[in-house]
Parts: structure tokens; C-alpha cells; sequence
């Protein structure tokens, strides 16, 4: 059976066996540790400057040294979402009949819901665990179900909930796809599990002079009823895409019809079991023209979920049927297998989100004004369709926060060997390359024209 806000959200699951503190147990990241307090204060000013850098549409501009408009550098600033969608969500809350303590209590377990749920097939395995002796069935699972049946309560919380986070995560991992294929030009979007819409307005930011023509999918109702209440302000606004959406209930088996871009943010978890989104993924692609995106949270189990698409996606003999078998271009600077599949540490990346008063709902959102959202994904493309792919693609990528130090910055690389390293990039090696290592975030890339020094 499925759940819904009658039934949980009214009265906070939270399980005997774990001993958290009550925020850490809602699945709020943990901010407000002191050991990055004074790192996260160190750089506010560089956030706040970077920010009034940045043009509207959320891409920095190309003059700024220290904007992202550099070859491997994809990351961005604190984000916040668009003036218009701030506008569209706070007249979606104002029309509501709930009171502003029943949204907060709802949004508040809807973060709690999608933070602690536990896909089947998704599950941290032992190692991922840092348990590697341990039973797989020994571990606890929260004691309710992972889908969840959305209707126009559920659906309220999760914009409240997530609306932030997925525009800005969304939004960086996009600008990422302008900066790898320059000359990517989509006029069809297919937005998959929709939800309300947040993707898709971040794909209208990077690629809006495209003006393309978005369709969404997803199984509830009452989120594409409040995805286009999104889209038009509830008619007191005109519409912020140009063409028309189109939405529908379910997705299309047919691969008649194919979409320059498709995405799929934080869908697969929403799946029943791993033979669902494999399904899924596979029909995506047979549908895919250009490049395919996949968006999923940064703990173990969406990484787990982005895994099985890469490994789907990087098994020769699967597509050895196709003319045009998908190629990966980020993160992964290589084919090889993931030398974090099973690690204590996934393949994550960082995003920070500037939060309103109205979209802080956790003590840590007030005290640092934003939130981190910790995020994997997977890029794939049909490079007979998309064009050359830029050479930054086999670059090495940041997977850990780079220690920058007085006169050295020490980071782990994933390279295009399949191998993690742990380098050090020293001043006394050339303070061209030093300069420009420390201007490198989480998630960037190294050129390999840096001189680095193995640790």
C-alpha cells in the first residue's frame, strides 16, 4: 500500500533504533558542524561576490576570473531560484487552505520522507557501510514504504520542500551540458517525473534563446495541475516558456518520437524495484535524440540508482544493436567501472542554494541562509547527433573538496584511467597551475597540463 499526508506526515516517523539528534534524523545536511564553520564563513564573502557576477539566466560572466565560465570548471555559486518561480510558488502557498503551520509541518515530513526512504535493490551494501562483515539484512529499513501516492497535500509539501534545491541542482548540472557541447541546440525537451516543473525551469534558463518545446510526465495528477499553476502564476501571468507544455500521466513505450534533451530529476527512486527503472532508463534513451540526464541525491541510494544507469549505459553488448551506442561525458572522465561503487564515500558533488525566509525550514537554513544539496548524475549523449564534445570531458574530475593549504592545495582526482589519485598540486611546481588548482571547487576539473605530485 501506499502512503499518504493523512497517514504519515501529520505525525513524524522516526524510528527507535536510530539515535540521531531530531534534525539529523529529518535528513537535514549536517551544516552546522564546527569543523566547517569557519571554512563556510571564510567563503561567504568570495559566494556573495561571485553572485553579484552573475547574470540573471544563472551563467557567470566570461570577463569574471573567478566565474565558472572557464574550461572545467562547471561549478557555481550560492543559486537561488527565479524571481518569477518565487513569485508563482509563494502565490501557490498563499492560495492554499492549509495554514502556514500545516504547510511547514507537511513540508517538513515530506523532507524527512524523501531523506530516509530506501529503495528496493538500492539499499548501502555492507562495504558502503564501512561494514564489509556485516549481514545486508541485519541493517534497519524505515518502517514505511518508499513510493509515495501524490496528491494536492503531498504535492504542496514537495514544492515547499524541494522546489530550491532541485532548480539549483538541476541548473548546475545543465550549465555543465552548455559548457561540454557548445553547440547543443535542443528544441525538445521531455521532462521525466516532472514533478512540478523545477527542471524544466532550469533548462529554460540555459537554453531559453532555443526556445524548445517541453512536454512533462508524470504519474500524478495534481503535480502537472501544480506544475502549470507554476507556469502561469494561476493566470495572473503569462505563461514564463514560450511554446505551450504539454504534459501527460505516463510515459510513451513508443520511440517514434524522439527529444533533443530528456531528463530525469530525482525520478528513480520514485521506481517500485530495479527492474522498473532499468525499463524506464531504456525506453528514455530509445527516445533520447541528443543527450540524456539523470539527477538523483547525492546518499547512497541515489548514487546506487545513478550507478545502475551507468553501468547500463557502459555495457557494449547491450547497445551492440545500435548505430549510435550512448556515450557518457560527465562526471566519469572514463568507461571503466566506478571506482566508488562500493565506497563509504559516494560520488557526490556539492550545490549551494540561497534560501528566502519563506523556504528555510530547518535551524540551519536560518542561521547560514542557505542550504547544501549533495547530488549525483549522469550525462549521456549520441555524439552523432550532439557534435564534438569538448576536451575538457577527459579531463580529471574532483570527487572530494580540495584542502587548499599556504603554499600547496591537495585534492583526489578521478582520472580517465578509472582510477582515484591523490595529488598535490605545489606553488614550488609552477604558480600558474597553483593559481588556477585553488580556483578549483568539488566537482571541477584538473587540466592535465597541471604539474601535480602524487601523495
Amino acid at each position: 500500500p501506499t502512503f499518504d499526508m493523512s497517514t504519515w506526515a501529520l505525525r513524524r516517523v522516526v524510528p527507535s533504533c536510530w539515535s540521531s539528534p531530531q534534525w539529523a534524523v529529518l535528513g537535514v545536511p549536517q551544516l552546522g558542524q564546527c569543523s566547517q564553520r569557519k571554512q563556510q564563513r571564510h567563503h561567504s564573502t568570495r559566494c556573495r561576490t561571485s553572485l553579484t557576477s552573475t547574470s540573471t539566466s544563472g551563467q557567470p560572466d566570461a570577463e569574471d576570473d573567478d566565474a565558472t565560465a572557464v574550461p572545467g570548471r562547471p561549478s557555481l555559486p550560492a543559486m537561488s531560484i527565479p524571481a518569477q518561480l518565487q513569485k508563482a510558488v509563494n502565490s501557490a502557498t498563499t492560495a492554499s487552505s492549509l495554514t502556514r503551520r500545516q504547510q511547514l509541518h507537511d513540508a517538513e515530513a515530506m523532507h524527512h520522507f524523501l531523506h530516509t526512504r530506501i529503495p528496493p535493490g538500492l539499499e548501502p551494501t555492507p562495504e558502503q557501510r564501512n561494514k564489509p562483515d556485516a549481514d545486508p539484512a541485519a541493517f534497519p529499513r524505515p518502517p514505511f514504504k518508499h513510493t509515495l501516492r501524490y496528491g494536492k497535500r503531498e504535492a504542496l509539501a514537495f514544492m515547499r520542500a524541494r522546489v530550491p534545491a532541485c532548480y539549483t541542482v538541476a541548473l548546475r548540472v545543465l550549465y555543465e551540458l552548455s559548457l561540454l557541447l557548445p553547440d547543443f541546440q535542443p528544441s525538445k525537451v521531455l521532462d521525466f517525473g516532472s514533478g512540478v516543473g523545477t527542471a524544466s525551469w532550469a533548462a529554460n534558463e540555459i537554453f531559453s534563446e532555443y526556445a524548445p518545446e517541453y512536454s512533462w510526465v508524470d504519474s500524478s495528477l495534481d503535480m502537472l495541475d501544480l506544475a502549470h499553476h507554476l507556469l502561469t502564476d494561476g493566470g495572473a501571468s503569462p505563461a514564463a516558456f514560450g511554446p505551450p507544455v504539454q504534459s501527460r500521466q505516463f510515459l510513451s513505450l513508443s520511440s517514434s518520437v524522439r527529444y533533443d534533451l530528456v531528463l530525469s530529476s530525482f525520478s528513480l527512486l520514485d521506481l517500485d524495484d530495479q527492474a522498473a527503472r532499468l525499463n524506464n532508463l531504456k525506453t528514455l534513451w530509445s527516445q533520447t535524440g541528443g543527450a540524456l540526464v539523470i539527477i538523483e541525491t547525492g546518499r547512497h541510494e541515489g548514487f546506487n540508482a545513478v550507478a545502475e544507469a551507468r553501468e547500463l549505459f557502459t555495457d557494449a553488448a547491450a547497445w551492440a544493436h545500435e548505430d549510435d551506442p550512448p556515450t557518457i561525458v560527465a562526471p566519469c572522465p572514463h568507461a571503466q567501472v566506478c571506482p566508488r561503487r562500493n565506497s563509504v564515500f559516494p560520488c557526490h558533488f556539492p550545490q549551494r542554494t540561497e534560501l528566502a525566509a519563506a523556504q528555510r525550514l530547518f535551524p540551519s537554513d536560518g542561521q547560514l541562509g542557505y542550504r547544501l544539496e549533495k547530488f549525483s548524475y549522469l550525462i549521456v549523449t549520441r555524439p552523432s547527433v550532439v557534435g564534438q564534445v569538448a576536451g575538457e570531458a577527459q579531463w580529471s574530475r574532483i570527487v572530494r573538496a580540495p584542502k587548499k593549504r599556504t603554499g600547496h592545495v591537495r585534492m583526489e582526482l578521478c582520472n580517465s584511467d578509472g582510477d582515484l589519485q591523490q595529488a598535490i598540486v605545489s606553488k614550488a611546481a609552477g604558480k600558474a597551475g597553483w593559481r588556477d588548482a585553488r580556483k578549483r571547487q568539488w566537482g571541477d576539473q584538473l587540466p592535465p597540463s597541471t604539474q601535480i605530485i602524487k601523495a
